[in-house]
């Protein structure tokens, strides 16, 4: 979110032992190894994602960011998949206060298939006044880092407005115009405050780090559009059979017996341009 950061760089921030970890001779009661595998075979089970609905980041018409997700009262499952960029599929719990109480992610090679294993994984917990992450890079062991943070910080990937709206939806419960809650952001593994402002309007700000937000909702906190003025960036909604659809590629692959094979061809236009296709012949 904050600063529309490429994937990239998140992947080498996450992985990152230079973000002041807390001292190593405070204990964790819980077994990493255990957490990691259970939160990553609910990850697997819940995705491919259908997409009830995807936020597309644009600017000067050119697409930066797509996300696909899907919210309930209980959590919140996506995916980013940023220009050039990993897909980062991720996972939420709500708990009954409308809060995201933990973060698991996979982070999947540009282009690879839908059904490819993750090159990275992880999962971040808040406990206390820290910020456990759990990380796994391919096959590997699981890397345990622990980050200062704050009581009940809300942890999210830094591009995610799917997160965005469930803090919106959740902080409307307390029926002020504007509120501040602390949220661990993965990508820098810092903890600001995002503060919230118009939450009893349907235009609502947000300022995380210094950064500026806005976004027009309705009436249960969804949004429908927004932007960040400062990096020219505008966000739109879309919901439907059209969310599950941005962001997939089409497979024109040939398929096992079939009659035909297939050529991937460009053609250059008079104009510069060059255009892409797949030509199938007997």
């Amino acid at each position: 979110m904050c600063g529309m950061l490429s994937a990239r760089r998140h992947v080498r921030q996450i992985c990152s032992t230079h973000l002041r970890p807390i001292s190593p001779h405070r204990r964790f009661a819980v077994n990493p190894v255990i957490r990691l595998r259970a939160a990553l075979m609910v990850v697997c089970c819940a995705f491919p994602l259908r997409a009830q609905s995807a936020f597309v980041s644009t600017r000067n018409g050119d697409t930066l960011i797509v996300e696909r997700y899907a919210r309930t009262a209980s959590r919140l499952d996506g995916e980013v998949t940023m220009k050039g960029g990993p897909r980062q599929v991720y996972s939420s719990p709500i708990d009954a206060n409308g809060r995201l109480s933990a973060l698991t992610l996979s982070i999947h090679s540009p282009g690879a298939a839908p059904d490819a294993p993750p090159m990275m994984t992880g999962e971040v917990h808040i406990t206390g006044d820290s910020a456990v992450a759990s990380l796994v890079q391919g096959t590997g062991t699981p890397n345990v880092q622990r980050f200062k943070s704050v009581a009940m910080a809300q942890p999210m990937l830094n591009s995610s407005f799917g997160a965005v709206e469930a803090m919106i939806a959740s902080l409307r419960r307390g029926k002020q115009s504007a509120d501040s809650v602390p949220v661990f952001l993965a990508t820098g593994g810092i903890t600001p405050m995002a503060t919230f402002t118009g939450l009893l309007t349907d235009s609502v700000n947000v300022v995380v780090s210094g950064q500026q937000f806005w976004f027009v909702t309705d009436k249960d906190g969804r949004i429908q559009r927004g932007g960040i003025p400062a990096q020219g960036v505008l966000v739109t909604r879309v919901d439907g059979i059209g969310a599950s659809k941005l962001g997939s590629r089409p497979d024109y692959s040939v398929a096992a017996g079939a009659p035909y094979t297939a050529e991937q061809i460009t053609v250059p236009t008079t104009m510069g341009h060059t255009l892409g296709g797949t030509f199938t012949r007997p």
